[in-house]
């Protein structure tokens, strides 16, 4: 349709553009079939296309007026028989004169409508120009953010990593405290193996001093029992000593098994709230790698519009080009056509010449056949210069039709162009919409961001305290654990001593006895072989009491093959600590290690993101993402390790 109307638009133009000098040079060539001798008509076309070409209907008025001055001049010296031919003239050039004026506002309308129509579409053009220019500010602006959000995130990610590094030392501290504890706890068996041994040597002692007083019955009795006496009374005081003491460590063991408990408890809440956490963060990871791809997208999108701005502003340029070509093509011709006009009228300046000197030599009657000789050749001279005329304004108007059908073709297709940007910002204005919501989304995944580190600090400062009850607790059962055992070893030794103190109070009630014995000695001789079947009777019971104390020496060495089972099986349940503590110091090289690498490959994120994207961006992605999986799984595995070294702990508690 829109070629149809701009053929209709060319048609019309050409038509009325011609048919005002069509009339003209028809009414001058009636003029050549019938030789006059006026000369008013070819001046007066002469005189009149100029001036209706320039002021259109004053010149319209001034060529009439023309006219009909030189008509009236020269219709006095007319013959009868051509005043109608002349007035049918004169009316036929005026006719003329009208046609070509209006044909020209005609014209000039028509172009007015076409200089509106393609000013109104570079104002749309301009008007896209600055639209995209301010999609383009906006994606800029949104690109900044979008790009200051991404850096943002990839320092909280920094810092949950340090954070993580820091957890990490702190686990390898609690491991060199551990291993502090285990060289305090075989200092203490030490200690116990030292005071076993002093045990036994106070056995010996005691045997020794047995021995002692069985031989010192009969001499200092006296003596022996005053001192007996008195290692009784401190044997008491020790006793009960010990038994506060044992009080105290009891009350101690009930409130640190509370407390731990308690942070078991607490141990058990912090690994749920951890998982909660890791798993959000995890959704929060995939919601930024999901912002980037459409970031990625976008930017792809910007770069296909701006490659597509670029070539229709190239195509806009070689359009002007073009137009101010055809602009210095036509001033051109016009130029030619003022030329030809102008030999035009030394034409026929020369025609009025020759029509004088024709006048003249027919008033003469003188070579009539040369002046029809000479008028021949001067109508051969026209006719050729009409010829030349015509071929110059036909080349002149195909030209101007081929450069008007190609500006029409590159017009049309600048309107498709512009319907396409229409539709593409069309586009953009949803994909605008969708950024926006992105934004509002980002907003939101910042927001949740910021309150799971809230989350992890308040966690951290709990996991903190934990960690420092833990090792309070820790430590405490490690000194109950050892208070047990040497309440253990003190309890044998107290019912050891309770029993050597039995004896000896036997003893000293038949040294007692036995003196009550010597003082009737000394006053009644005939008691002594009462006396004497006494000491015998004493001596059995002394025998039997030997047998007993031979029988908890026995019982003793029971107890003691029963505490080198245990130390068996601590040294075995030992063992597998260490191939376990091992296995935890080659994991935690490992996660060392990964560390490293994903502080460098973040490192080399950022320094990628400072001065432009690589293309080996999405493949780094990937590797972090493996990279931070392959993390939680050795945190996970670590975590289920320390577990279950917390489980053999408690066992080997409870055991002890």
């Amino acid at each position: 349709m829109v070629n149809v109307l701009e053929k209709r638009v060319e048609n019309q133009v050409q038509f009325w553009s011609l048919l005002g000098p069509f009339l003209i040079l028809l009414s001058i060539a009636v003029l050549l079939f019938k030789v006059s001798s006026h000369w008013y008509f070819p001046l007066s076309a002469l005189i009149g296309i100029p001036l209706c070409v320039k002021w259109k209907i004053k010149g319209m008025a001034a060529a009439l007026g023309c006219l009909l001055s030189f008509s009236v001049v020269g219709y006095l010296s007319i013959d009868l028989d051509e005043q109608f031919w002349h007035v049918g003239m004169a009316l036929a050039m005026a006719f003329s004169f009208i046609v070509l004026t209006l044909s020209l506002e005609e014209v000039e309308g028509l172009v007015d409508k076409l200089q509106l129509e393609s000013q109104s579409r570079l104002d749309n053009f301009l008007r896209l120009e600055e639209k995209l220019k301010t999609m383009e500010h906006t994606w800029f602006v949104e690109k900044e953010s979008i790009q200051g959000q991404i850096i943002s995130l990839t320092n909280d990610l920094t810092q949950i990593q340090d954070e993580k590094q820091t957890f990490y030392k702190l686990a390898l501290l609690s491991k060199d405290e551990l291993s502090h504890f285990k060289s305090e706890h075989d200092k203490l068996l030490q200690e116990l193996f030292y005071k076993k041994q002093s045990i036994a040597q106070l056995n010996e002692k005691l045997h020794d001093s047995e021995m002692h007083l069985q031989e010192y019955i009969n001499t200092d009795s006296a003596s022996t029992i005053s001192k007996l006496k008195q290692n009784i009374s401190n044997l008491e005081e020790e006793k009960e000593l010990i038994d506060s003491q044992f009080q105290e460590l009891k009350k101690d063991h009930e409130h640190l098994l509370e407390v731990f408990y308690k942070s078991q408890q607490n141990e058990k809440e912090y690994l749920k709230q951890c998982e909660d956490s890791q798993k959000k963060i995890e959704s929060h990871q995939i919601l930024i790698k999901n912002f980037h791809d459409q970031y990625q997208c976008l930017e792809n999108e910007k770069n296909d519009i701006q490659s597509h701005l670029l070539s229709v502003q190239t195509q806009l340029e070689r359009t002007t080009f073009l137009i101010q070509q055809n602009e210095s093509f036509i001033q051109i011709q016009t130029h030619k056509i003022q030329q030809l006009e102008q030999l035009l009228e030394q034409r026929e300046t020369e025609i009025q010449l020759h029509a004088e000197t024709k006048i003249s030599l027919q008033n003469q009657l003188v070579g009539e056949e040369i002046l029809k000789k000479h008028g021949e050749d001067l109508k051969y001279k026209l006719e050729q210069l009409q010829t030349q005329h015509d071929q110059e304004k036909d080349t002149i108007e195909q030209q101007h039709l081929v450069q008007q059908n190609q500006l029409r073709g590159q017009l049309n297709q600048l309107m498709q162009e512009i319907d396409d940007l229409n539709s593409q910002t069309l586009n953009y204005q949803a994909q605008g919409e969708k950024i926006q919501k992105i934004q509002v989304q980002l907003q939101l995944s910042q927001e949740l961001n910021q309150e799971l580190e809230q989350d992890l600090e308040e966690l951290r400062k709990k996991l903190l305290t934990y960690k420092q009850e833990l090792d309070e607790s820790n430590q405490h059962l490690i000194e109950i654990d050892l208070l047990k055992q040497s309440k253990l070893g003190l309890e044998q030794e107290l019912g050891l001593i309770t029993e050597q103190l039995k004896q000896s109070q036997q003893e000293v009630d038949q040294l007692k006895t036995v003196e009550n014995q010597l003082i009737l000695m000394t006053e009644n001789n005939q008691l002594l072989e009462k006396t004497v079947d006494e000491l015998k009777k004493e001596f059995l019971e002394l025998q039997e009491k030997t047998s007993s104390f031979q029988l908890s020496e026995q019982h003793k060495n029971f107890t003691e093959i029963q505490f080198r089972k245990m130390e068996g099986l601590y040294l075995q349940l030992r063992k597998q600590f260490q191939e376990k503590s091992m296995v935890l110091d080659k994991t935690r090289q490992e996660l060392f290690l990964t560390q490293e690498k994903m502080t460098s490959l973040y490192k080399s994120i950022e320094e990628e993101q400072i001065f432009d994207f690589s293309e080996n961006e999405r493949f780094l992605q990937k590797d972090l993402h493996i990279l931070s999986v392959e993390y939680e799984k050795v945190i996970s595995d670590y975590k289920v390790e320390i577990d279950e070294m917390s489980d053999l702990i408690s066992i080997l508690l409870k055991q002890c």
